[in-house]
């Protein structure tokens, strides 16, 4: 816990002297859940940092079991370069941090800004939106949560065909997923965007991310039995 504080105050730091100065931030070199820095080349699929996880980053999914305080999802791949990503970068760590202290709404807030700053990144800004959407799924705010899915789906159609937006359908599948423990509705979107995520794949030869979306269908599938 201590290094978490302290890992925190010197982003917390860093960030309020870019925004003074008006330059750009360091880049987060933390491995923490959600903090990996990620470039605008290819990296390592899912799995390949040691612990299993969401998207390519390897943080632990949440399980159905678990609604309360799972980690936040893993960083897509291939950020897209902004006017000042580093500060949007900054808030999604500082978002994950307090999400992994158990303070929701310290964490809610660093992902709003976080968007808030990720102007020109449309990338980072969907990351932003997953992280909170996930965080109001986990915390059981499924009416803020259901308000949220039509601006991400809108966002996460708009991006180019690449690994960050396979990897984003995977991760709105899962918050999809956990809000359809209550509404059928909800899994079979959760469903439809695993299946997106296969065939744009497919389309630009991520096998790692076809095998990654088929896997998600399939236990979604054990789990409701239908679609």
């Amino acid at each position: 816990v201590g290094d978490l504080k302290q890992a925190q105050a010197v982003l917390q730091r860093s960030l309020e002297l870019a925004e003074k100065l008006g330059v750009a931030a360091p880049s987060p070199e933390t491995s923490l859940p959600g903090g990996e820095r990620g470039g605008d080349g290819g990296t390592s699929g899912p799995g390949d940092q040691g612990t299993r996880g969401r998207g390519d980053q390897g943080t632990v999914s949440p399980s159905p079991s678990l609604p309360v305080s799972p980690s936040p999802p893993t960083p897509l791949p291939g950020r897209e370069r902004g006017v000042n990503p580093k500060i949007s970068e900054i808030n999604l760590v500082l978002g994950n941090l307090a999400r992994v202290q158990g303070d929701g709404a310290t964490a809610q807030k660093y992902y709003q800004q976080a968007a808030a700053t990720a102007d020109g990144n449309a990338l980072l800004k969907v990351q932003a939106g997953l992280n909170e959407l996930s965080l109001l799924v986990a915390t059981q705010q499924l009416d803020a949560a259901a308000a949220m899915l039509a601006p991400i789906e809108e966002q996460l159609n708009q991006l180019p065909i690449r690994r960050g937006r396979v990897y984003g359908r995977i991760n709105f599948a899962d918050s999809l997923a956990l809000l359809g423990l209550s509404e059928t509705e909800f899994v079979q979107n959760a469903a439809q965007q695993l299946a997106a995520a296969v065939t744009e794949a497919q389309s630009i030869g991520d096998v790692q991310g076809e095998a990654h979306a088929l896997v998600n269908l399939g236990k979604l599938y054990e789990q409701k039995g239908q679609f």
